[in-house]
C-alpha cells in the first residue's frame, strides 16, 4: 500500500476486508500517512471497511456506517460534492439482500452524485 501510495498519490483510498481493527489499525492508517481516516472494523477476521484520505485536498463526512458499508460525502475546491459509498456485502445472501435493499433506498433519496465500489 505504501509503494501504491507513493507511485499514484490517490487523494482518497478505499480499503475493503482489512483483517485488523483497534490498535493495530490506527497504526497501519497513521504508516500510510493520510490524516483523515474513518473505518468499520472486522467481525472477527471478516469484513473491514477504511476510508484514508488527504485533508489538505478534500474534505469527507460521514453519512452513513454499516458493517457492510461506509458512505461519504466528498467536498473540495473545484468540484461539485459527491457520496461515496464503499460496500463490502455478506457472504450471508438474507445480510446482502437486506444490503442491496437499503442502499437502493439511500440511493433514491439523495439528489448528489454517488460513487459505489465494492
Amino acid at each position: 500500500m505504501s509503494e501504491f501510495r507513493r507511485l499514484h498519490n490517490p487523494t482518497i483510498i478505499a480499503l475493503l476486508e482489512t483483517h485488523i481493527n483497534g490498535t493495530r489499525a490506527d497504526e497501519v492508517c497513521r504508516k500510510l500517512g493520510y490524516q483523515g481516516c474513518f473505518r468499520v472494523d472486522t467481525q472477527g477476521f471478516r469484513g473491514g471497511i477504511w476510508f484514508l484520505w488527504d485533508i489538505a485536498t478534500v474534505q469527507l463526512q460521514l453519512i452513513k456506517s454499516h458493517m457492510q458499508y461506509i458512505t461519504m460525502r466528498v467536498e473540495g475546491h473545484g468540484f461539485q460534492p459527491w457520496l461515496f459509498t464503499a460496500v463490502y456485502a455478506s457472504p450471508s445472501v438474507q445480510h446482502r439482500e437486506h444490503l442491496w435493499l437499503e442502499l437502493e433506498e439511500f440511493a433514491d433519496s439523495v439528489n448528489t452524485p454517488l460513487v459505489t465500489s465494492g
